[in-house]
C-alpha cells in the first residue's frame, strides 16, 4: 500500500481571520440585513464594500449572476432581465443582493469586486432602486426626511425621481391601489436600471387581501415594464424560502406562506432564476471565516482520508457508504477543508431546514464558534468533523440548543456526553465515545424519525486516519449499553438522542434501591456455577473453615475474601482462635477469592440486571409501557452478559494454605463466548496451577535423587551434631544406633550418596504419605516399643519441614509408601492405592501413576 502523506494539522495549514479567533463575531454580522446596508447601519463585514469583498467567496454561481446583471447593463442592445434569486448558502440570496448594489454604488471604483466581476466590460453608470420589503411599514411604507412612501409603487417612484415622481404616481401611492403599466414606463429612466427587491414577501403578508391584490399586480406590471426596456434588470429575491421568518407569529408565517404562493405564481413564470451559491457552500464558509488555507495542505488530506476510506471498504466494507471511496468525495475532502464534508452536509442539510437556524447565518455563526475552540484549545486536527465539536462549550451550546429551541437535550448533553461518554474514554480529550455521541447528538437535532445515524454514516462522520475502522460502531455498541438518552431509529438502522430518558437510566434509578444481600446471592450463584466441574470437589460459600470437610481428594472452595479463603486452606478448625487446628490435607485443598473493586463491581451489575427485571415486571401488563418492553427486550440479555463476565473475571485470586499465589490471568481465560457457553472455571484454574508447576501435569514423573537432595536436604545435623558415625549422637542418646533401622551404616555427612539399598530402606519405612505443599505435617519415621525411643536425626526440632511442590492426593494417616510390584519400574505409592495404581489407574490421571524415574516410560504400569 501506498505510504501515507504526512498530514498537517489544521492550526498548521488555515489561519482564521482575527475577528473569528478574537470572539467579535456578534450575531450581526451573520445576519446579512440588506435593510441596515442601505440605512448605513450594517457591520463592517457588510457595509464597507472593500471589506465585503475580501469577505465574499466567488463561486461560479454568484459570479454568474454578477455577470448577467451587469452584463445586461452594459450593452445598449440587452432587452430587460428578470432575475429570480433562489435561496443560496453561506450569504445567500441577501448576500448577493448586497454585492450586486455595491458593484452598482461603486461603478466608477473598477478595483472592487473583481473576483465576481472583471473591470472591463462594466456600464459607466447604473440608476439604483433598492428596496427591503422586511424594513417597510403599511400605511407609511418609508420616511425619506419629510416625505413619506405609502407603497412599493411609492418608494419604487421616489426613487427614481424623487418627489417630483412621487406626485407624479398620485393616488395610486397607496397599499390598495396600482398605477398603469404606461406610468411605471414613463418612470423609469434612460440610463441603465437595476431594481433590487428583497424579502417583498414579509411586506406583502402584513396586507389585507384587497392590498395584497393590488401589490401583485404592480409587481407583474413592473415586471412587464422592465422585460420591454433595454439596459434595465429587476432582482427579486425568491419568496418561498420562509424559514428565515422564524421569529414571526404563527398567523404571520401562515400569511408568509400563502403570499409566497401568489408571488411563485408570477416569478416561477416570467423570470429566470439562479442559485447565487450553488453547491459552493464550503468554499463560501471557508472564505467567510479563514484569512488563507494551504491548499497543497487539503489536496494531503483528502489523498490520506481516501486511501482510509480504501482500506476500511476492503476490510469492512459494511462500514462505510458506497460513494466514500468515490473519486468524488475525495475531489469534495479537499474542497471542504478543512471541515470534513460530512460536517458541512449534516449543517447544510439536516440543521438548515430548521427555521431556527436561519440557514446561511447559523452554519456561519457555528462554525465560527468550533473554529475558535479548537484554535483555543490548540487540537491538533486533521479534519474538523462533527466528533470534533465541544458541547461543554457555552457558546457552542447556546447556539446548537437555545437558539434551535432545544434545550431539553441540555440533560444528554450533561449526562451522556460530558457523563457517560468522558468515563469511557478514562476522561481523555478527544475520546472516540465522546466523538461518537457528539455526532450522533448533532444529527438527532432536528428530532425526526430520520434524525440520527446509522453505523456506516457514523462511521464516515468521524473515523480519523490512525484508525482501523470499526472503532466507532464499536465505540457505539458501548455507547448505547449505558447511555441515558438514545433511542433506535425508525426501522432500528441506527441510533438517535431524544430528550426522554430511555430505561437505562430508570434502570440506574431503580438498581440504587436493589438489596445488596440480593445482589450478592445472584453473583454467588453466577461464580458458583461457572466453577462447577468434575476435576475438583466444591465446597461454595463457608463462612468459616470448619464449613469445609477434611478430604484426601482435591478440593476448591469458593470464599468471598482472601483473608476467609487463606484460612480455609491452613486450618481445618478456627474455634479457637490461639490455637486453630491446622488442616490436614492442606496439600489437597485450593480456594477462589475475589479482588475487591471487580468484585464490587460485580454487584453494581447484577443490582442493574435485577431492578430490569423488576421493571419488565412492573411493565408487563401496561399497554402504554410497550417501548420499555422492547427496550428490555434489547437490553436484558446485554445485562446478563456483563453480570456474567464480571462476575467470573472478579473470583481470579488463587490462595492455598501459604497464602495467595497468583491470579487467573486472560491467558488463562478463554474467550469470552467460550466462557458463557458452559462452566470453565475448574478448567481455567487447573491451567493456571499447571503453568505455576502446583499440580503434576499428565506424564510428569518424581526424580528421587531430586527429591532426596533438595527435599530431605535438612536431614544433614547441625553444627552442634557429630558429623562422622564415631562421634555422632542419637537424639535419644548414641548415634548412629545399631538397633535403629533409620540409620545408615556410612557415616552421615556423605548421605547424598548412600547406596540405593540404604535409600530404598528409608522409603519403604516410611509410614505416612510424602506431604506435597509448603510446612506440611510430617513425621519422618516411626518405632516400635520395643526398638526404644524413637531415633530421630532428619529433625532437631519439631517434625516440622518446609516442602514445596504439587498437590497430591494424600493417603490416610498410618499409610506407608510401598514400590511397584513391577521391579522395572522404581515407583512408589501409598499401599491404598497401590492395586488401583497398577491396575485401573490410566496415565492421564494428573493425582496418581508418577514414577521417580525423571523420563516417563510408556507401556508400563506406573506411568
Amino acid at each position: 500500500m501506498k505510504a501515507k502523506a504526512r498530514m498537517p494539522n489544521v492550526l498548521a495549514a488555515c489561519k482564521p481571520r482575527d475577528e473569528v479567533l478574537q470572539g467579535e463575531l456578534d450575531d450581526a454580522i451573520f445576519a446579512a440585513d440588506f435593510g441596515q446596508l442601505l440605512e448605513g447601519s450594517a457591520p463592517k463585514v457588510y457595509g464597507h464594500a472593500e471589506t465585503f469583498f475580501r469577505n465574499t467567496e466567488p463561486t461560479p454561481d454568484l459570479k454568474a449572476v454578477c455577470t448577467a446583471v451587469f452584463k445586461a447593463l452594459a450593452d445598449p442592445r440587452e432587452a430587460g432581465q428578470l432575475i429570480r434569486l433562489s435561496t443560496g448558502f453561506g450569504g445567500g440570496k441577501t448576500h448577493t443582493v448586497m454585492a450586486l448594489w455595491h458593484l452598482a454604488r461603486n461603478i466608477q471604483d473598477l478595483s472592487l469586486g473583481t473576483e465576481l466581476l472583471p473591470a472591463a466590460g462594466r456600464p459607466k453608470e447604473v440608476k439604483l432602486v433598492a428596496v427591503d420589503g422586511a424594513k417597510a411599514g403599511n400605511p407609511v411604507f418609508a420616511n425619506h426626511g419629510k416625505v413619506q412612501t405609502h407603497s412599493l409603487a411609492g418608494e419604487i417612484f421616489f426613487q427614481l425621481g424623487g418627489a417630483a415622481a412621487l406626485k407624479a404616481l398620485g393616488p395610486a401611492d397607496h397599499p390598495e391601489a396600482c398605477p398603469d403599466e404606461a406610468t411605471i414606463t414613463r418612470a423609469l429612466p434612460k440610463e441603465p436600471l437595476l431594481i433590487l427587491l428583497d424579502e417583498l414577501v414579509i411586506y406583502m403578508a402584513g396586507l389585507s387581501a384587497t392590498a395584497q391584490g393590488n401589490f401583485m399586480s404592480f409587481l407583474a406590471k413592473l415586471i412587464s415594464a422592465v422585460s420591454k426596456r433595454r439596459q434595465a434588470v429587476l432582482v427579486i429575491t425568491d419568496p418561498g424560502q420562509q424559514t428565515a421568518y422564524a421569529g414571526v407569529s404563527q398567523q404571520l408565517a401562515a400569511a408568509i406562506g400563502q403570499a409566497a404562493v401568489k408571488l411563485e405564481d408570477i416569478l416561477g413564470r416570467k423570470m429566470t432564476d439562479f442559485d447565487p451559491v450553488g453547491k459552493q457552500a464550503a468554499r463560501v464558509i471557508a472564505r467567510r471565516l479563514f484569512e488563507k488555507i494551504d491548499r497543497d495542505a487539503a489536496a494531503r488530506a483528502s489523498a490520506n482520508y481516501h486511501q482510509l476510506y480504501q482500506r476500511v471498504r476492503e476490510a469492512h466494507p459494511e462500514l462505510l457508504p458506497a460513494g466514500a471511496t468515490s473519486a468524488d468525495y475525495a475531489k469534495r475532502i479537499e474542497e471542504c477543508y478543512p471541515f470534513h464534508p460530512r460536517l458541512i452536509d449534516t449543517a447544510k442539510d439536516r440543521l438548515g431546514p430548521l427555521p431556527e437556524f436561519q440557514r446561511s447565518r447559523g452554519v456561519l455563526r457555528l462554525f465560527a464558534r468550533i473554529i475558535r475552540d479548537i484554535w483555543q484549545q490548540k487540537r491538533p486536527l486533521e479534519l474538523i468533523t462533527a466528533g470534533d465539536i465541544n458541547w461543554g462549550s457555552p457558546a457552542i451550546r447556546a447556539d446548537l440548543l437555545q437558539r434551535l429551541r432545544r434545550e431539553q437535550f441540555a440533560a444528554a448533553v450533561d449526562a451522556d456526553l460530558e457523563g457517560h461518554a468522558r468515563e469511557l474514554d478514562d476522561k481523555q480529550p478527544g475520546g472516540i465515545h465522546y466523538r461518537v455521541a457528539s455526532a450522533l447528538l448533532l444529527e438527532s437535532l432536528p428530532r425526526n424519525e430520520h434524525s440520527g445515524l446509522d453505523p456506516a454514516e457514523l462511521t464516515l462522520a468521524i473515523l480519523r486516519t490512525d484508525e482501523a475502522g470499526p472503532e466507532p460502531s464499536e465505540a457505539l455498541d458501548r455507547l448505547v449499553g449505558v447511555c441515558w438518552h438514545t433511542y433506535p431509529m425508525a426501522g432500528g438502522r441506527g441510533w438517535q438522542f431524544r430528550f426522554e430518558p430511555n430505561v437505562i437510566k430508570q434502570i440506574e434509578q431503580r438498581a440504587a434501591t436493589v438489596d445488596l444481600n440480593e445482589a450478592r446471592d445472584r453473583v454467588l450463584s453466577e461464580v458458583q456455577g461457572f466453577f462447577t466441574g468434575p476435576l475438583f470437589a466444591l465446597a461454595s460459600w463457608p463462612e468459616k473453615p470448619r464449613d469445609v470437610l477434611e478430604r484426601k481428594d482435591l478440593q476448591l472452595a469458593l470464599c468471598d475474601s482472601v483473608e476467609l479463603a487463606e484460612k480455609v486452606c491452613a486450618y481445618a478448625d478456627t474455634a479457637n482462635p490461639s490455637a486453630p487446628v491446622p488442616r490436614r490435607f492442606r496439600n489437597a485443598i485450593v480456594a477462589i477469592a475475589p479482588d475487591p473493586g471487580a468484585f464490587q463491581n460485580a454487584l453494581e451489575r447484577a443490582k442493574r440486571l435485577i431492578a430490569a427485571e423488576q421493571i419488565e415486571r412492573d411493565a408487563r401488563h401496561s399497554d402504554s409501557a410497550t417501548l420499555v418492553r422492547e427496550q428490555l427486550n434489547r437490553l436484558k440479555p446485554n445485562l446478563l452478559r456483563k453480570l456474567r463476565l464480571q462476575s467470573y473475571r472478579a473470583f481470579d485470586t488463587v490462595v492455598r494454605a501459604d497464602g495467595v499465589v497468583g491470579r487467573l490471568e486472560e491467558k488463562y481465560q478463554v474467550p469470552d463466548d467460550e466462557l458463557l457457553a458452559k462452566p470453565q472455571g475448574q478448567k481455567c484454574l487447573r491451567a493456571f496451577l499447571e503453568d505455576k508447576e502446583l499440580i503434576y501435569r499428565t506424564g510428569q514423573t518424581l526424580d528421587p535423587d531430586r527429591f532426596l537432595k533438595t527435599v530431605l536436604a535438612g536431614t544433614t545435623p547441625p553444627p552442634t551434631s557429630p558429623t562422622s558415625s564415631a562421634s555422632a549422637t542419637c537424639t535419644s542418646g548414641s548415634w548412629p544406633r545399631s538397633d535403629c533401622a533409620w540409620c545408615p551404616t556410612p557415616p552421615w555427612s556423605s548421605r547424598p550418596s548412600f547406596a540405593p539399598s540404604n535409600r530404598a530402606r528409608w522409603w519403604s519405612k516410611l509410614q505416612t504419605a510424602p506431604p506435597t505443599a509448603k510446612m506440611a505435617p510430617w513425621k519422618a519415621h516411626r518405632v516400635s516399643a520395643a526398638s526404644g525411643p524413637a531415633c530421630n536425626p532428619v529433625l532437631n526440632s519439631p517434625n516440622t519441614i518446609a516442602l514445596p511442590g504439587p498437590i497430591l492426593p494424600q493417603p490416610k494417616p498410618g499409610s506407608r509408601w510401598m514400590r511397584c510390584p513391577n521391579p522395572a519400574v522404581q515407583a512408589w505409592v501409598p499401599d491404598p492405592h497401590l492395586r488401583r495404581h497398577c491396575q485401573n489407574h490410566p496415565p492421564s490421571s494428573p493425582r496418581l501413576g508418577r514414577t521417580f524415574s525423571s523420563t516417563p516410560r510408556p507401556g508400563r504400569c506406573c506411568n
